[in-house]
């Protein structure tokens, strides 16, 4: 493990796995389904073409929703999934980040640090 500060985009990706791991049950179907589904990028002579394939059975209206919400690429969408929920549910969503180094651990729960060697929970 590595120790120091993680660069911004990496902490970035960090917290949006995070948030979406442990905060899944405040997405909307529509993010789920795109969260869910495989993109492929299909290049071929210069040129690209993105392919979504979907893991769950979908309508028309939800299958141009979800591919709408992946247009911009699969980390901008995860970003704007994290922000939106974070922004809706502040109060809810909370981090129990290291008091040592300040990553996030596993859980939300968990006192031990998967970073650095700390642990803050209260020993008998």
């Amino acid at each position: 493990m590595r120790n120091g500060p993680l660069p911004r985009k990496r902490y970035e990706e960090h917290v949006t796995d995070y948030v979406l791991k442990h905060f899944r049950h405040w997405m909307t179907d529509t993010e789920r389904a795109a969260e869910e589904a495989f993109v492929l990028t299909i290049v071929c002579e210069g040129s690209k073409e993105q392919q979504i394939i979907f893991k769950m059975d979908l309508t028309g209206p939800e299958m141009r929703a979800a591919e709408a919400a992946l247009r911009d690429g699969v980390p901008s969408f995860r970003r704007r999934t994290r922000e939106r929920i974070v922004s809706e549910h502040r109060a809810e969503v909370f981090a129990n980040a290291c008091p040592q180094c300040g990553r996030l651990p596993a859980t939300p729960k968990a006192k031990m640090c998967l970073w650095c060697p700390h642990t803050w929970r209260k020993l008998p």
